[in-house]
């Protein structure tokens, strides 16, 4: 299918907030004690999963269930297994200086085991799996989530009722601390939160021409550093009350859906054209492209920089040459931008490598 460089500039911006939220400074400065950009900084970094479900729900209900099936096991769960497995022997050595041996002791297998039947990622260093997962668990209950959508479609007043009632059990969710949904980063407590999501990334796009005019695109922006300034002054506040509660920054929170579908407009506003027409959105196009293993890596790079100490030595740098307030943006950009291009870079070597190595096999067959 030809890529919409639209969706492929949000699905770009994702991933690159996605490395953001894992590689942001701490907000907190001592037990009691927050610093207020940096705290900004991170609500601007939440939501990368929220958009990532959105662009999936923009096409998601066009495909065949069998034809979804086949795609999802070739390219989501075949990569997800071999990454898997790679990192279930190797990433202990790797990280944690533990001996490399492929003679596992038989309490990991049977720890890896039960942790997989409560359909949890088990693999150390790769937190970021679970997403997969739940996207697993998306595509096996889609005809579930079509039939819904067809409902919905049927009339634009079902939708106008969905967007409103599942932003109204969203605010009700925050009001309660998360004790509503209980949703979280595994299984059914991420599904529910994603399958919303999803929908609103089917409604938003099918009903672009709408989200998509004159004023959408200052609307978005102003809505996105607002609405994410307001969320940094609300969990300011729950800190100053010694709570635990910091549901709000999640990706699953009501201010966290719609500046995710802020983001959205904006790429859909910025690039109204649904083929790639000039060189710029070629590249915008090619880059998004390789999005997926970047996603897939990005964590074990990360840790593997700071196994040498890539990012202090960076947080050094940019802290004794520029203003606090600088150099939190130049070291959040940095590491962001050296982990993407050290993860395109393998991304693009193994491609080409898979690609030869088809080749090769065809040569001989």
């Amino acid at each position: 299918m030809k890529r919409n460089p639209s969706i492929e500039l949000c699905r770009l911006l994702a991933c690159l907030i996605v490395i953001g939220v894992h590689t942001s400074l701490s907000a907190a400065v001592n037990e009691h004690s927050w610093d207020t950009f940096r705290l900004f900084l991170n609500c601007l970094l939440a939501d990368g999963v929220a958009i990532f479900f959105m662009i999936t729900g923009a096409f998601l209900f066009n495909n065949d269930y069998c034809r979804l099936l086949k795609k999802t096991l070739k390219h989501i769960i075949i990569p997800l297994i071999i990454f898997s497995i790679i990192g279930f022997y190797c990433f202990d050595w790797l990280f944690d200086k533990q001996p490399l041996s492929l003679h596992i002791a038989a309490s990991k297998y049977i720890d890896t085991f039960r942790t997989l039947l409560s359909w949890q990622n088990p693999i150390s260093h790769s937190v970021h799996l679970w997403y997969l997962y739940v996207y697993i668990l998306v595509i096996l209950i889609y005809p579930l989530l079509k039939a819904f959508v067809d409902y919905l479609d049927a009339d634009t007043n079902r939708t106008k009722i969905f967007l409103i009632g599942t932003f109204i059990f969203l605010i009700m969710n925050d009001i309660s601390s998360n004790s509503l949904g209980t949703f979280s980063h595994h299984s059914i407590n991420a599904l529910v939160p994603a399958s919303i999501e999803i929908i609103w990334g089917h409604i938003l796009y099918k009903y672009q021409k709408i989200f998509t005019r004159k004023l959408a695109i200052p609307v978005s922006i102003f809505l996105f550093f607002s609405l994410n300034y307001l969320r940094s002054l609300i969990q300011l506040h729950r800190y100053s009350l010694e709570t635990p509660n910091n549901y709000i920054l999640f990706w699953y929170s009501s201010i966290g859906i719609i500046c995710a579908s802020a983001i959205f407009i904006f790429c859909c506003s910025v690039i109204k054209a649904p083929g790639s027409s000039n060189i710029i959105q070629k590249f915008i196009c090619w880059l998004a492209s390789y999005t997926f293993p970047v996603y897939l890596i990005h964590i074990p790079i990360r840790d593997l920089l700071a196994t040498y100490n890539v990012p202090t030595m960076l947080n050094h740098f940019m802290f004794s040459h520029f203003s606090e307030f600088i150099a939190d943006i130049l070291y959040n950009s940095s590491i962001v931008l050296i982990i993407f291009v050290i993860c395109l870079i393998i991304s693009i070597l193994f491609r080409n490598i898979k690609k030869l190595l088809n080749k090769v096999i065809h040569c001989f067959a």
